[in-house]
């Protein structure tokens, strides 16, 4: 049953997630490739292309035409050409389902085709094991060795054949359930019956777990699907190191992903508004991203023509439509088809070049009878690395915002994609792994799995709203690895340059369906996406080109103080003055740059620069005992910092800026630095107003640029307020660090 399986899922579909520069049509700046071997298209419009019934009496006459010629010893010419008569009824039948399906998912009320889609679908199932019984006989014909070479034949699909026992009347009932299950849920998804979702998603745990129960080899529906259905080259226990490693890495940079995009909104909000809820949905947007297309690659080019110029794709917004994005391949007519219900916003321009890497893969392979579809987790990252690599433009597409379009796509990459992508297939895992699971205890593992991968869930039992749960069990998996493997794409990009990566990517989906997830990056990327460490060295390369840390502490910078405006001269000092642990504000958000500073929060400023030395003493100063600052005074007293006034240190005082001076000087010395001066004699107006015990000190400060002054007076005598405060220290400090 495995490629009727597989086939049947790749019928219904690959499902997304997922002011002009150029002008429409100009195929100037076009990059010449050659990757791809041609393929045939039927020169058809979509509008064109019609459901053509087969009946199972036609199918069965085409059989036994074939048998008849076997059987007469006729030429291999003879037989090849009445084989392919009968494998031109499959693709018309496969052909059938996937507009049918295709007319369903642009109008879910329209009954009279969705009907049409369960019969043909039963009657695909009803021809299926005979067909294959005729490929045994074939394989033991005279035409076997021709037909192998001219259909493409792999040795893997020659014994799936030769030893395929038939499907079974439990296994035939049991699939032929769960197609019409995906009806019932659409339906109910349609109508707002949250009720007949839930119903919908426990009936197929219950149908898929029966349908793996008739297969004794696998331990679970699980099991049985990561091998069968989606043809997985990684093991349950593989992807449980999977989801670890992405827990470790990838959530830590998803959150501080997260708030530097509603930063950088914040801080240009009508340009983010512009590229939110611009309409995506007309054909100025298909002309808009065309010669990007082309700057990627010819081959890219004339897939994307194709699609344009026979209507192979729906991007309306309708209220009857399928509420989500696929794209899906008509066989008889070797014609991609993309689809998608737009949400208004900037998700349907990225959804866009998203399933135009689906369009391209199946533009670009062979659509005969045998030639199935890659892996799912191949195919989405021929969709998720064009989405990244195609970020490359937005500076030319979106100007001002394109930062912020950036910062979208790798959230919704790495969030609803990665990350999201393990919470789901890790649920899965437990809800096909677990005997007698209900929904209230995949409600709660649910819970429990959003807080580890970095969510707030919505609410109770909303992962049921999530179509592939119901209608493609298990398949959520592709979108994380497939993520980090799109990550691979872009990262080649920034190490090698746009076209390197480009290359790599193409030369990826050139690769033939039968290779495998690892093998295929293994080949091209030298890289394998599943690897732990992998995973470790991606997040990071992903955080530094994107400058995370960097942004992350404009984000964080945000929450510190209410009264230090981003713009405001000190507004860096003060920042760094608090990252540095030198400073704190006055009680809660509030630094007050302008206030006057203390005796007491100047030495404090040093002392933390020392690293809180623990005082000799406690008993300095007469007038310090207990207060917050008792221990950084007595350790300026004992360090000579600071001298006192008669006994006492008077920390509730304003500090002048020329007593910061000779402070610093003090801490300076006490480190062993040099503050001996030049002998230059101070050009400020008001320079005759430093006290004699303070001119070299302020002298020294003035050199090494601590202080600069206002205009031309360096008002020695003045108090010193907070924010020069931090701005003196932080450029004292980056004096020690640097020496």
């Amino acid at each position: 049953m495995k490629k009727l399986i597989a086939t049947l899922l790749a019928l219904c579909m690959v499902v997304s997630l997922a002011p002009a520069v150029l002008a429409a049509g100009d195929d100037s700046n076009v990059r010449e490739t050659s990757f791809f071997s041609d393929q045939s298209h039927e020169d058809t419009n979509f509008e064109d292309m019609a459901y053509i019934p087969v009946t199972e009496e036609q199918f069965l006459a085409a059989i036994d035409d074939v048998e008849a010629l076997i059987e007469a010893d006729a030429s291999v010419q003879e037989i090849e050409d009445s084989f392919h008569v009968v494998t031109d009824l499959m693709q018309a039948m496969e052909s059938d389902l996937t507009l049918l399906n295709i007319k369903t998912s642009i109008d879910v009320t329209d009954q009279e085709s969705l009907d049409l889609y369960l019969s043909t679908y039963d009657l695909y199932l009803a021809c299926y094991d005979p067909f294959i019984f005729l490929i045994q006989d074939v394989l033991d014909s005279k035409a076997a060795e021709k037909i192998c070479n001219d259909d493409l034949l792999t040795q893997s699909d020659i014994d799936y054949y030769v030893n395929y026992g038939g499907m079974s009347d439990e296994e035939a009932a049991l699939s032929s359930q769960i197609a019409a299950l995906d009806s019932m849920y659409d339906q109910a998804s349609n109508s707002g019956d949250f009720q007949g979702m839930c119903d919908a998603y426990m009936k197929s745990i219950e149908l898929n777990k029966a349908l793996a129960a008739l297969y004794p080899e696998y331990d679970s529906y699980a099991d049985y699907a990561y091998e069968n259905v989606f043809g997985r080259d990684y093991s349950l226990e593989e992807a449980e190191a999977f989801f670890t490693a992405v827990k470790e890495y990838i959530v830590p940079l998803a959150s501080q992903l997260y708030y530097i995009e509603q930063y950088d909104v914040m801080m240009a909000p009508d340009a983010a508004r512009e590229l939110f809820y611009n309409d995506y949905t007309t054909d100025e947007t298909l002309d808009l991203i065309r010669p990007y297309i082309g700057r990627i690659s010819s081959e890219l080019l004339e897939t994307w023509d194709y699609m344009v110029e026979h209507g192979l794709y729906d991007i309306e917004a309708r209220e009857t439509k399928y509420d989500g994005g696929f794209t899906t391949q008509i066989p008889s007519y070797g014609a991609p088809f993309f689809f998608n219900s737009p949400g208004g916003d900037f998700y349907d321009f990225t959804t866009i070049v998203h399933e135009f890497g689906h369009y391209s893969n199946y533009y670009w392979h062979p659509h005969i009878w045998n030639e199935g579809s890659c892996s799912y987790d191949v195919a989405e990252v021929h969709s998720q690395a064009l989405e990244l690599l195609f970020s490359g433009f937005y500076g030319e597409i979106f100007g001002d915002a394109a930062n912020i379009a950036q910062d979208d796509l790798f959230n919704n990459m790495i969030s609803n994609g990665i990350l999201n992508g393990c919470l789901i297939a890790e649920l899965e895992l437990y809800a096909y792994t677990t005997d007698d699971v209900t929904l209230d205890m995949i409600n709660e593992k649910f819970i429990e799995l959003c807080k580890e991968y970095g969510f707030e869930p919505l609410g109770d039992y909303v992962f049921v709203t999530i179509p592939h749960m119901t209608q493609s069990p298990l398949y959520y998996i592709s979108y994380a690895t497939s993520g980090i493997g799109a990550l691979t794409f872009w990262n080649i990009s920034q190490e090698e340059g746009f076209e390197a990566a480009i290359d790599k990517y193409l030369k990826f989906m050139a690769h033939p369906y039968y290779d495998t997830f690892q093998e295929e990056f293994i080949d091209v990327c030298n890289v394998n996406p599943m690897d732990p460490a992998y995973i470790a060295e991606i997040t990071e390369n992903v955080a530094e080109a994107l400058s995370v840390t960097d942004r992350f502490r404009d984000v964080e910078r945000m929450n510190y103080f209410d009264d230090v405006a981003m713009g405001t001269w000190y507004y860096e000092d003060v920042c760094l003055a608090v990252e540095l642990g030198l400073m704190n504000g006055r009680g809660g958000d509030i630094f007050a740059p302008d206030s006057k500073a203390t005796r007491a929060e100047a030495v404090t400023v040093l002392w933390n620069l020392f690293e809180n030395e623990e005082p000799e003493s406690k008993d300095n100063f007469a007038d310090v005992t207990t207060q917050w600052y008792a221990d950084a005074a007595n350790w300026a007293g004992e360090n000579d910092i600071v001298q006192g006034v008669y006994g006492s240190f008077n920390g509730n005082a304003n500090v002048s800026r020329e007593q910061v001076a000779v402070m610093i000087c003090n801490a300076a010395e006490a480190m062993g630095l040099d503050t001996s001066v030049s002998g230059t004699a101070l050009t400020f107006t008001d320079a005759d107003n430093i006290d004699i015990w303070a001119l070299d000190e302020m002298t020294w400060c003035v050199e090494q640029g601590f202080f600069s002054g206002n205009g031309n007076m360096i008002y020695p005598t003045a108090a010193i307020r907070r924010a020069e405060l931090a701005k003196v220290m932080v450029a004292f400090a980056e004096l020690v660090s640097a020496e």
